[in-house]
């Protein structure tokens, strides 16, 4: 049959990913859709104060890019915002940072198949509460963090950038040709029984 896998977020996870893995102690915050999977929520409860409480200055923005890792959440948010991730930010998202002075939160889309449904989705106006949007919302205030954000879009969403045209057209031919084989023998073992 054909398998849907995938990693999971966890305190491993994000020490693989964004830290360095150390396996005898791998020690990270991990919220799953604000609920502690790994650690505890203390440091996730002081990042949305702190945000709460941002008034558009260079201090408050300083203050939040030592709680939260700015280019990840710009690319993280531009991704589901360009895909128009409908089932989302009030669950469906994980979030990580090492528990140390220095860890910052980093962010990945989880069960994110309610995306590119509809070509006119515009989630661009999401500010659930506890989430990552709320974050976003807020840096939003700051005008370095605007630019900075319109920066990165240029990149990201222009010629040759990971969400342009013609690299997602790439990436999702080169997935459906991986697929291809094993959807052939799916098809031959379920039929058409699935139409409806």
């Amino acid at each position: 049959g054909v398998y849907d896998i995938a990693e999971r977020p966890d305190a491993h996870f994000f020490a693989a990913r964004v830290g360095e893995l150390d396996e005898g102690d791998v020690s990270w915050d991990v919220l799953n859709s604000a609920e502690a999977i790994d650690g505890d929520t203390e440091a996730w409860d002081r990042t949305l104060a702190v945000a709460r409480a941002s008034d558009g200055s260079d201090a408050s923005l300083t203050a939040l890019e030592a709680l939260i890792d700015l280019d990840a959440l710009i690319d993280y948010m531009l991704m589901n915002m360009w895909a128009g991730n409908d089932d989302w930010p009030s669950h469906n998202w994980y979030a990580g940072r090492e528990r140390s002075d220095a860890g910052r939160w980093h962010f990945v889309s989880w069960d994110a198949e309610h995306t590119l449904k509809d070509l006119d989705a515009n989630v661009t106006g999401i500010a659930t509460s506890d989430s990552p949007a709320e974050l976003f919302v807020a840096l939003t205030r700051h005008p370095a963090f605007v630019e900075r954000l319109s920066a990165r879009a240029v990149v990201v969403l222009g010629e040759g950038g990971a969400l342009s045209p013609q690299s997602t057209i790439a990436r999702y031919q080169a997935l459906a040709e991986l697929v291809e084989p094993a959807l052939v023998a799916e098809l031959a073992r379920w039929g058409t029984y699935r139409r409806d």
